[in-house]
């Protein structure tokens, strides 16, 4: 990923200009043909985008389609709309919020199909004009809004679920955080400063992302990464919105510990630990004897019913009735208790919980079925092949250029060997970092997904639409790569 970079030095600089905003060098509407050519290119996204909206909206009339999930958002919204929290909710609140705004809170109207809808459109252009900043290609952008528009990355805004929202608070997180590095304005900070917390509260799975984002901010400032940018305003970048989120979770937990006795954004947690911990509920000690007595039926019932799966992963729904018999009808003490007892087995039988972590991978990198794709066998074969296919060059691209990193990175911190020092105007390797940046949000969903709930390939489709644009990227880090083996100028020269 890093490698000898030539001093670059800028038209504008030759001409004795300032620079203009546009691309990676500030480079785009310079003068009249390139002014002609960025309008084109509005021209063009914005007829991609409306003829998106207006084919789904549509060709899926009866979206938004109800989920499992569905319910239990819908029960918080109500509580929050009539400010009376009834009960421990499994949920957070940032979708039921939106299913207020959209008049869902009752039954999912249009409405909330329209917003998600639009929601995924705006990730998509927001997406798009990133990597035009980033100095991608007019063509290669061109080809991730096309894909970013197929059906299967579009279809999760058609559901009564969190993810077409929580991906839309990932690009948006991503987006500004690199656009601030690339140009500290404070729009982006704003920006990033609100999605990082709204991310949290939409999917609890990213309550600990604000470590892994001043994690990727400290290694690339220490690899010299963003000339750009004083250590007061990368501070800034990486400390307010992280404090901002954990505000937020502390909030949120303030006001169910007042209202139920229970510090904690939702009572999702021993819930998903039960799927990790089911092979091993008979090392329960005597001091949760009356759950293992309970759990241990419920779970065994569960791996033998038919047409199910086999997994033994929904018991947890299964028992909670009698376990709530068991405690008198008080669902703070039951979830306390189930979480203490989890923790337990985690804590004492750590490979059993790797394990099956690990066996969740399997479920999350699976293709979805796409039901409102189509529900004939070739349009199923092709979505499917469509989305392993992106994940293969993921995969491929990101072992390799972060594997690069990995070797020059080291180098950069100790002694700068093979690394010349990059024009300040060129905005430094932003994009190698955008793309390593990327990868560690794709790797923590997924650690997270699998580790901390059953892994499911729902819960990747809220950073399928980021893979598509890393891919794109690698393939112009790529080009660059080669070029200046040859000796040739690269695309940001």
């Amino acid at each position: 990923m890093f490698i000898n970079r030539p001093e670059i030095q800028p038209a504008h600089a030759a001409r004795g200009k300032a620079p203009k905003h546009g691309t990676l060098l500030g480079r785009g509407i310079g003068n009249p043909e390139e002014t002609l050519t960025l309008k084109k290119e509005h021209l063009v996204a914005t007829l991609l985008f409306v003829i998106a909206f207006v084919f789904y909206s549509v060709a899926w009339r009866t979206a938004p389609v109800m989920t499992l999930d569905g319910p239990s958002y819908m029960r918080l919204a109500q509580e929050i709309r009539d400010l009376s929290l009834h009960e421990l909710s499994l949920r957070t609140p940032g979708l039921p919020l939106l299913m207020i705004l959209t008049g869902s809170a009752d039954h999912p109207s249009r409405w909330f199909f329209y917003v998600s809808l639009s929601l995924h459109v705006l990730s998509v252009a927001m997406m798009a004009y990133l990597l035009r900043r980033l100095g991608i290609s007019a063509r290669l952008v061109l080809l991730f809004t096309l894909f970013g528009l197929l059906p299967p990355f579009v279809e999760p805004a058609a559901y009564v679920a969190s993810e077409a929202a929580s991906q839309f608070t990932i690009v948006l997180v991503f987006t500004a955080v690199v656009l601030w590095l690339m140009e500290p304005r404070w729009i982006w900070f704003v920006i990033a400063s609100l999605a990082l917390p709204l991310a949290a509260q939409v999917r609890p799975a990213y309550e600990l992302f604000p470590l892994a984002l001043i994690g990727c901010l400290a290694v690339g400032y220490a690899c010299g990464l963003f000339p750009k940018v004083t250590r007061r305003k990368l501070i800034l970048i990486a400390a307010v919105p992280a404090l901002l989120s954990f505000a937020a979770q502390a909030v949120w937990s303030g006001i169910n510990y007042l209202n139920f006795g229970y510090y904690g954004t939702s009572r999702m947690l021993p819930i998903a630990l039960s799927t990790k911990s089911g092979d091993v509920l008979e090392f329960l000690p005597a001091q949760y004897g009356e759950l293992k007595t309970i759990l241990i039926p419920y779970r065994d019932q569960n791996l033998t019913e038919p047409f199910g799966d086999h997994r033994g992963e929904e018991y947890i729904y299964r028992a909670m009735p009698e376990i709530l018999r068991h405690f008198g009808g008080d669902l703070t003490a039951a979830t306390v208790n189930l979480k203490a007892a989890f923790i337990y087995l985690v804590e004492h039988k750590p490979m059993s919980f790797v394990g099956n972590g690990l066996r969740s991978f399997g479920l999350f990198v699976m293709p979805n079925e796409c039901e409102l794709c189509g529900s004939n066998g070739l349009s199923r074969s092709l979505t499917a092949m469509l989305q392993i296919g992106l994940e293969l060059v993921f995969l491929l691209q990101s072992v390799a250029l972060i594997g690069m990193g990995l070797i020059y990175a080291p180098l950069r911190m100790i002694s700068r060997v093979g690394l010349s020092s990059p024009n300040p105007d060129s905005g430094g390797y932003i994009r190698e970092w955008a793309f390593g940046f990327g990868v560690v949000i794709v790797v923590y969903t997924a650690v997270v997904s699998c580790f901390m709930g059953i892994g499911i390939s729902r819960y990747r489709q809220t950073v399928d639409l980021l893979m598509i644009a890393l891919c794109v990227v690698a393939c112009t880090v790529w080009r660059d790569i080669l070029k200046r083996a040859s000796g040739r100028p690269s695309s940001i020269d």
